[in-house]
């Protein structure tokens, strides 16, 4: 297993509105599952890539973060 984090960039600005993380099986080919998932519509096929992966076997981590705050 892999740990992933799944960016979705704006397609105008480039930035990054939204990302998940998942627990990816090693076995599971990203670019494939890009790929099916852009034959399959998209975001416009009502999930998200994140969502695809899912189906595919990845699981969603609750990612905690900590920002040290230098002084």
């Amino acid at each position: 297993m892999k740990i992933w984090v799944v960016q979705c960039l704006e397609q105008w600005t480039g930035v990054i509105e939204k990302q998940e993380f998942l627990l990816v099986p090693d076995l599971l080919d990203m670019a494939k599952e890009e790929a099916a998932w852009f034959a399959a519509g998209g975001d416009s096929s009502g999930k998200s890539f994140a969502d695809h992966l899912v189906g595919c076997g990845a699981t969603r981590l609750d990612a905690q973060f900590w920002t040290i705050n230098y002084q």
